[in-house]
């Protein structure tokens, strides 16, 4: 565990785009807990972890590794996220994570994205910003802001060690967010490909 208990262990998150026209995102709401259950993932995914996926066209996945881990996976266009919600005493706590993202997308126009979303609660459970860990493929017009901070990651197909001072990312680089409001974060490891139908 991290030094509040806010860790996760092997992630895998991949996202395949093939031919979609571009569409906007939703977050799934979910039950914030007193903390991390099966950090791990050595119990089955439902322990903790909510799983839901939107398939516009192809298929998704989303399941244990046999060697500890969980694996998210989109092919064509939708969503598939695993997602799981954690009360804070304190906002200085550390995130980290091993993980491998890759996304591929083979057409001008279209992207997929594989991300680590850290999502900021306040004491009502509302949403005060974000901050992904992610990799593209395509181009889109997202722009960060005071609530929004994307930080890219290499594609690998290796696991690679992931870590966020959550802290000194929220006086860094969320100036719209009040550190001292935040009393919660939701985890959510997301493949995403835009579009809704085949073209």
């Amino acid at each position: 565990m991290g030094s509040c208990g806010v860790k996760c262990w092997p992630l895998v998150a991949a996202a395949f785009l093939l031919a979609c026209a571009p569409t906007a995102q939703a977050d799934a709401t979910v039950v914030v807990r007193d903390e991390l259950l099966n950090a791990d993932f050595a119990s089955s995914l439902d322990s903790g972890w909510t799983s839901s996926h939107v398939d516009y066209v192809g298929h998704s996945e989303i399941k244990p590794l046999p060697d500890g881990g969980a694996k998210v996976r989109k092919v064509y266009c939708g969503s598939a996220t695993l997602t799981q919600a954690v009360a804070l005493d304190d906002h200085r706590v550390e995130f980290t994570t091993s993980a491998r993202l890759t996304a591929q997308a083979n057409r001008y126009g279209y992207y997929s994205h594989a991300a680590i979303r850290l999502a900021y609660l306040d004491a009502d459970g509302a949403r005060l910003g974000e901050t992904w860990l992610y990799t593209l493929a395509g181009k889109t017009n997202w722009k960060d802001g005071p609530t929004v901070h994307r930080i890219k990651v290499p594609q690998s197909s290796l696991f690679q060690d992931l870590e966020l001072d959550v802290a000194d990312e929220l006086r860094s680089n969320l100036p719209g967010v009040k550190p001292a409001d935040v009393r919660g974060i939701v985890i959510t490891l997301e493949a995403f490909c835009s579009g809704r139908s085949a073209c």
